[in-house]
């Protein structure tokens, strides 16, 4: 579903809500109540995906140049 985005930041919030259920899960799992854990365990997820989702981003703003370029006169 991230093709779907076309707003980046929009897309980082969706990841920023998701990793906030995953945490919620772990947290109950595990009996943690911390929310220092809590929030550094939140920094760390996004600190791993965000470069996989940018990664993404950005080869979607190439296609989208190279489709404007390849246009002839």
């Amino acid at each position: 579903g991230l093709k779907k985005w076309e707003d980046p930041i929009q897309l980082k919030g969706l990841i920023v809500h998701e990793l906030s259920h995953a945490m919620d899960y772990i947290m109950r799992e595990n009996d943690l109540i911390d929310t220092e854990y809590r929030a550094y365990a939140m920094q760390s997820m996004y600190q791993n995906v965000i470069p996989f989702i940018d990664d993404i981003i950005s080869k979607q703003n190439t296609n989208k140049t190279k489709k404007v370029h390849k246009v002839k006169i």
